[in-house]
């Protein structure tokens, strides 16, 4: 997995990428670490990041099934299905914590129902450690553990995010989580091929985004770091994955996903966050400014939330100018 990621690094950081050595850790502190000097380092993922981000790959999958499902209701009913897994998802969490994967045993969503649904379940597990790892890389490149950070790494970030609509979402983060932000970028950059062949960016890109709202998503709710306070170390999930989406979203927001399908990294997207919303327990009546008590209430909840960051993404992917690095 380290090999690929190294692969995808540009020419320019690709000397001290090949420095870094990979392994995992049993240590739950961190579901991800990175050590390092200016020559070399190491990246590590725990054991328990690894088993988790299988559960929430199943959990998103059988979340696409719930929105699929309840996309044939009326909203109430609808609301009754997201909200029921949503119920059950909480049970299943809690006994993880406590008994680790071996605890969710027999859960419905572990049930494996076809060739088509395992391959599936595999590629959006890997590619959440493989975001996981690239961002403890894009660490190591821009040396941000060394009192010595990269400053043509540095440069390049920061005239990517020049012309962009995060800029006054990242103003408002500490100088720590900011480059926690940038890490979150770099990772997807590299994954996505942005800087190697842009022919091949269509479909890496469209792994790289899963890979990064399962491992977030997987660290939300492990650690409980769904939203951002100023003495934290790093953002909280919503805002990390809200930037990073809408970053990503101006650079290949109108890509398709793949040949032939009409949907668009930025419909694509929109469906991520708001699984995240949706993981993190949100009230989506209250979000979209409607009034639950009215008795012709027949909005789909979670269905108003997909169509309000699809349109966010949408105009984001139209609006912003091409950028390079």
């Amino acid at each position: 997995m380290l090999e690929q990621i190294i692969l995808l690094v540009d020419p320019r950081w690709r000397a001290r990428a090949c420095n870094i050595y990979a392994g995992r850790t049993f240590k739950n502190d961190d579901m991800a670490l990175a050590d390092q000097s200016l020559r070399g380092g190491m990246v590590a993922i725990s054991s328990e990041f690894s088993s988790a981000v299988g559960v929430y790959a199943a959990i998103f999958l059988t979340f696409l099934t719930g929105v699929d499902e309840a996309n044939k209701r009326p909203g109430v009913e609808a609301a009754a299905i997201l909200n029921g897994m949503r119920s059950e998802l909480d049970d299943y969490i809690e006994k993880y914590k406590v008994g680790g994967i071996l605890a969710l045993k027999g859960a419905p969503f572990l049930t494996v129902p076809g060739k088509i649904y395992a391959e599936a379940l595999d590629l959006h597990a890997w590619s959440a450690e493989q975001w996981a790892l690239a961002h403890e890389v894009g660490h190591h490149i821009a040396r941000d553990l060394s009192s010595r950070r990269d400053k043509n790494v540095a440069s390049l970030l920061r005239m990517l995010r020049s012309s962009s609509s995060t800029l006054p979402i990242v103003t408002r983060l500490t100088a720590e989580q900011i480059i926690e932000v940038e890490a979150d970028i770099l990772a997807t950059l590299i994954i996505a091929g942005h800087f190697s062949s842009q022919d091949e960016v269509t479909m890496r890109v469209h792994m790289a985004v899963p890979g990064a709202a399962i491992a977030l998503v997987t660290i939300a709710h492990l650690r409980e770091e769904w939203t951002t306070e100023r003495g934290d170390s790093h953002p909280g999930c919503l805002d990390r994955l809200y930037i990073l989406l809408l970053f990503i979203c101006e650079l290949y927001g109108q890509r398709k996903i793949d040949k032939g399908s009409h949907f668009s990294l930025a419909r694509v997207s929109a469906l991520w966050i708001s699984f995240a919303h949706w993981a993190e327990g949100f009230n989506y009546v209250e979000f979209m400014g409607e009034k639950s008590d009215n008795p012709n209430f027949e909005l789909p909840f979670l269905h108003a939330l997909i169509a309000h960051y699809a349109t966010v993404f949408g105009l984001a992917s139209e609006g912003s100018p091409p950028r390079h690095g």
